[in-house]
């Protein structure tokens, strides 16, 4: 998603879906619950699940990743939370000092890279422009891109580090 928005326009999602009528109707403000099948069918369309290597590494390979992934997220998130909630508070939102939060969590060779439009707009999911990030928009963004390498350890230090600031 970029800036709140699918890259696909949802009636082509809901048609590669095999979204049912009944599915839309009951669907939250998030979108339809679908199925596994419904999920696998999808992939099965996008990568031909008889080529089973093309489908291992174009498919499975990222839906395992991503579970792990998840999994991490799910330890690690409770014991960070009440930490950059302080840390939102502390900057009362802003962007840049976010932002600048943010970068430490990045590889070195990587940080020249990164705007802080980027940041904003990608991670954020705010307007570029912005010069503040809502709470729930700064949770969401740091949730999304925790990586299985931050640890809860490794998060707390960083964030403790930018509130003795």
């Amino acid at each position: 998603m970029t800036n709140g928005k699918s890259p696909f326009a949802p009636p082509a999602i809901a048609m590669l879906m095999g979204i049912t009528s009944s599915q839309l109707k009951s669907a939250s403000e998030l979108g339809p619950i679908i199925t596994v099948d419904q999920l696998m069918g999808a992939f099965a369309k996008l990568v031909p699940p008889e080529d089973t290597q093309v489908f291992e590494r174009k498919v499975v390979v990222h839906i395992k990743h991503e579970v792990l992934r998840l999994r991490h997220v799910k330890s690690v998130m409770p014991e960070v939370r009440p930490l950059l909630i302080e840390l939102h508070a502390a900057v009362e939102g802003n962007t840049r000092a976010l932002f600048e939060w943010f970068l430490e969590l990045i590889p070195q060779q990587d940080r020249p890279g990164v705007p802080v439009e980027a940041f904003s707009g990608l991670i954020m999911q705010t307007d570029p422009k912005e010069t503040k990030v809502d709470l729930e928009n700064f949770l969401e963004g740091v949730e999304n891109n925790i990586d299985t390498s931050d640890t809860s350890a490794k998060l707390a230090t960083s964030i403790r580090a930018h509130l003795a600031k």
